[in-house]
């Protein structure tokens, strides 16, 4: 076996494990911390040393890379459900499998891959690695937006006011949120965990009132609430009122993203 230099192999894992985490949570709109994020990536990293180990059969080696991958990607996001987990490590196991397949390209054409153990080795400069990986994040990024169904880059701010409060939201237009309420048939504005908190003065003392909810990944129900007002105002200064209910998600979304509506809204 051609000689491996086992930090360049940690540097090289922990880089691709850092790439997959950020693409997962593009992919879904979630919210990374710091400091989770930091010791997922080296969990990636020091769970390529299973290099050192003697040749592990394929099932023994497949098995280590589902246990390795699902403790990654519990440690990097913050999910509340059993199916927020699920949907979660599906994704990073989806996301892993087309990185992996992108690799296996340049094995194929002998570039210098080698899958110690089922770990990457890849004998090229690390600058390669980055620009590579880069370009390919930003293409993760690209098709988001395309299956987002979003017609421009346009930031909005959301206003919601209810009995004299007043908060003002960062929000993002998704064509993948098509969550309504079932008796009233409108659409809802969904708030991040952390921008409920902040959004608290506008929350209604009354008991809010759960929905049931069901996606292409997952089903459960939502707590939601009427305020007096919404108002969604886009970059270029055009307003628009925005008859919703208010859900409050169980996670956090993307960073800088407080709210999210479905861009129909707009067109009323």
């Amino acid at each position: 076996m051609e000689t491996v230099y086992i930090d360049v192999l940690i540097v090289l894992n922990t880089y691709v494990t850092f790439l997959l985490l950020k693409a997962t949570a593009a992919l879904l709109h979630k919210k990374t911390r710091r400091v989770k994020m930091v010791i997922a990536c080296a969990l990636g990293g020091l769970c390529s040393l299973s290099v050192l180990l003697p040749p592990l059969l394929p099932a023994v080696s497949v098995v280590y890379k589902i246990i390795s991958g699902a403790i990654i990607a519990e440690t990097a996001f913050d999910d509340d459900t059993l199916r927020a987990r699920a949907r979660t490590m599906l994704v990073f196991f989806i996301t892993s499998a087309a990185f992996g397949g992108i690799i296996m390209l340049f094995w194929l054409f002998g570039k210098g891959v080698n899958f110690p153990n089922g770990q990457l080795y890849i004998d090229v400069s690390f600058v390669t690695i980055v620009v590579s990986s880069a370009a390919a994040y930003s293409g993760i990024k690209i098709l988001r937006r395309f299956f987002d169904g979003k017609a421009s880059d346009k930031k909005y701010t959301v206003c919601v006011t209810h009995k004299g409060g007043e908060t003002n939201l960062s929000g993002f237009a998704d064509s993948g949120n098509n969550i309504t309420d079932m008796f009233t048939g409108k659409h809802v504005l969904l708030l991040s965990r952390e921008a409920t908190r902040s959004a608290r003065p506008i929350i209604p003392s009354n008991i809010p009132r759960p929905i049931p909810v069901k996606t292409a990944m997952s089903e459960g129900l939502i707590t939601v609430f009427r305020v007096e007002g919404i108002t969604i105002t886009d970059e270029d200064g055009e307003i628009h009122i925005a008859d919703m209910l208010i859900g409050i998600a169980a996670q956090n979304f993307e960073e800088g993203i407080d709210a999210v509506f479905n861009p129909k809204i707009l067109k009323y």
